[in-house]
């Protein structure tokens, strides 16, 4: 049997595939060194550190990282937070307030930077317990973020509560360069 042109991938057969992927080496999976993890999470903290191309060593990596932002960085950010919370509390923002969208951000902020520091064990939306939640349910619970925002997913909270958890896990595991502020 002949091989097809390189213009017909499609028709190639199913032996020959085999034969070519048993052809290629695996890439290395071996786990990065501590001063190795510790470039890459400087790497992913820099602006423009989520567009990075990553290898496949440092893509497990990261996906096993949790948050990616310095300890430093988030209590900055929890610092302006709780700041502006305090503000639009001493300011009696209700319901039907302007800056009531705000209030509901910012709290949602805060909820999310809470749980994923493990300082709470429920996470804000989806309401799953977990003592420091990895990579992956950050991603999910910033996906849920989003459907609430923008009203896919029925919720008794606010969507501009879901915008703020979701800014704010999105920021932490290095998927945005803005801070939830």
């Amino acid at each position: 049997m002949t091989v097809p042109a390189n213009d017909k991938p499609f028709q190639v057969p199913w032996q020959e595939l085999a034969r070519r992927a048993a052809a290629t080496s695996q890439p290395d999976m071996t786990p990065l060194s501590p001063s190795d993890r510790d470039k890459l999470r400087r790497r992913l903290d820099a602006p423009g550190g989520w567009r990075l191309a990553l290898t496949p060593r440092e893509y497990a990596e990261y996906c096993n990282m949790g948050v990616v932002r310095s300890p430093e960085a988030v209590a900055q950010v929890e610092a302006v937070n709780r700041e502006d919370l305090a503000q639009y509390r001493a300011d009696g923002v209700q319901p039907g307030h302007e800056d009531w969208g705000l209030q509901q951000y910012t709290e949602g902020v805060l909820a999310a930077l809470t749980w994923a520091t493990g300082r709470a064990l429920k996470a804000p939306l989806s309401g799953v317990q977990t003592a420091r939640p990895s990579h992956e349910q950050m991603w999910a619970e910033a996906t849920l973020g989003e459907e609430i925002a923008r009203g896919q997913r029925a919720s008794t909270l606010h969507r501009s509560y879901g915008t703020g958890v979701e800014a704010a896990l999105l920021w932490l595991i290095a998927r945005s360069d803005d801070p939830p502020i």
